[in-house]
């Protein structure tokens, strides 16, 4: 059975004038390093392990992905499940801006939470029971939008985009989804599902398990599938 933990990450954002490796560097950051909350699900056994890393919708939190966590460590991943730093309890808690007039707190709280990300990965990396060469994120709605900043700036996801929209989208039309899939390099694939934002349909959940588990080497997902579905009706 998969294993889960309350982890709490360093958000390791370097002070002013300090440097982490990579392109982490330059200006003076906007944020405290503080703490970041978030969930680790670990599979049974001793790995080699893919990694996963999940970015929730802007209101929601760690927890959105929780269930397909549990199912992809069934199949041979680690997960790291994050809070985005307006979701955090106090004291590691920071708001977002109120719209136009706090734009620039807006800007930073963004920042902060693909950093975050970012450090998740870290995380990953820094366990031995994990292949760096197989490591992916998935992310909704806000957390779709940290998925095209990571992949512009960290080259450490190995699977191609999948790109899954909404044909009900109350917050945007499907030009706009059309000129967001374009903008996007090669490689990538874009499927389309009759529901609304929260993309709810069982396919969209079944898309993104074939899609991602020969990309990382996952172990077959269509048992651990029907093994929920049959136990829907006990």
């Amino acid at each position: 059975m998969p294993r889960l933990a309350a982890v709490l990450l360093c958000s390791l954002v370097p002070a002013a004038g300090a440097s982490l490796a990579g392109d982490e560097a330059a200006d003076p950051s906007p944020f405290d390093g503080g703490l970041v909350t978030g969930f680790l699900v670990e599979p049974a056994g001793k790995g080699p392990f893919a990694g996963i890393v999940f970015g929730h919708w802007g209101p929601g939190n760690r927890t959105e992905f929780l269930p397909e966590a549990a199912m992809y460590a069934e199949a041979g991943a680690v997960s790291v499940l994050i809070d985005y730093p307006w979701v955090r309890p106090d004291p590691w808690r920071r708001n977002q801006g109120q719209g136009l007039k706090e734009a620039d707190k807006d800007r930073d709280s963004w920042r902060h939470a693909v950093v975050d990300l970012r450090r998740a990965f870290d995380l990953l990396e820094a366990r031995p029971d994990v292949d760096r060469a197989r490591l992916a994120y998935v992310g909704h709605s806000y957390g779709a939008q940290w998925g095209a900043i990571l992949t512009a700036v960290d080259r450490r996801m190995k699977a191609p985009l999948l790109f899954q929209f909404a044909r009900h989208e109350r917050s945007f039309t499907e030009a706009d989804m059309n000129r967001y899939y374009a903008a996007a390099s090669q490689p990538k694939e874009v499927r389309w599902y009759s529901t609304g934002h929260d993309l709810n349909d069982l396919r969209a959940l079944a898309d993104r398990a074939a899609w991602l588990g020969p990309r990382i080497g996952l172990q077959p997902l269509r048992p651990v599938f029907e093994q929920r579905l049959q136990s829907l009706g006990r």
